[in-house]
């Protein structure tokens, strides 16, 4: 397999489109979208592809390399929040959008991506999550909701209690 300079969940210049869909990896509900044009324009590394993102968390795909990851061999790097709030207005106690990586990815990114080498953030065994949760959105550049409506956002791997080895970013 050869390992990709952009993640395959980076956006590019050209994807920075947004409409609404039906999306298969949000239970086929209706969910931000973006045009799939990998390799077209400037990538955007501060940005995921909602939906390439969306589905590297629906099925467990490496958000580096798109190949599955496999239970007991999945890697992160303790990066989320704290934040998320349920329906019933509680929140999460630790919350990731990020896929885990497969170890090849991971070994790869700790030394190449520069937000990680700068932080000081080092791979770990990713643990097993207690939910995956969507997150919903209400306004988003360039679409028009209507008032009340919300569709789905990016997927959240969720924790009750904070996982070991995250450093607590709030």
């Amino acid at each position: 397999m050869k390992r990709p300079d952009v993640p395959w969940v980076v956006c590019w210049s050209a994807e920075m489109l947004f409409d609404v869909r039906v999306c298969p990896w949000a239970d086929n509900r209706a969910a931000l979208w973006q045009p799939d044009l990998p390799g077209q324009g400037k990538a955007i590394f501060e940005d995921l592809h909602v939906v390439r993102a969306r589905r590297a968390v629906w099925e467990w795909l490496c958000p580096i390399c798109a190949e599955p990851t496999e239970e007991g061999h999945r890697w992160w790097f303790g990066k989320g929040k704290a934040d998320l709030i349920r329906e019933d207005g509680t929140s999460w106690a630790w919350a990731t959008a990020n896929a885990p990586t497969c170890r090849r990815c991971a070994e790869t990114a700790e030394d190449a991506c520069p937000h990680l080498v700068s932080g000081g953030w080092h791979p770990m065994p990713f643990p097993m999550p207690d939910a995956i949760v969507a997150s919903r959105i209400t306004q988003a550049k360039g679409i028009t909701l209507l008032q009340g409506q919300s569709v789905v956002g990016p997927l959240y791997f969720t924790w009750r209690t904070l996982p070991k080895g995250v450093i607590h970013a709030g």
